[in-house]
């Protein structure tokens, strides 16, 4: 198991992915780039999660993708 400590701020986005390098279903399928301009782009917190699940299947979804996002209160 893989843990790291990072300062967080309010509004700060996280995506949790199935192991430490971010390597599975979603980031096989689509760029890094197009995360995070997702996660930055969308309001909703559901509406980031399901554009890109939306994508990654577009790319093939040829493994378990897996997105979960939170996002730091104040």
């Amino acid at each position: 198991m893989d843990s790291a400590l990072h300062p967080a701020n309010p509004g700060d986005r996280l995506l949790l992915c199935s192991d430490g390098l971010c390597s599975d279903g979603l980031s096989n399928e689509i760029s890094e780039e197009l995360i995070v301009s997702t996660m930055e782009s969308e309001q909703e917190l559901s509406a980031s999660a399901a554009v890109l699940v939306d994508h990654a299947f577009a790319n093939g979804g040829r493994d378990n993708i897996t997105v979960v996002i939170a996002e730091v209160a104040a």
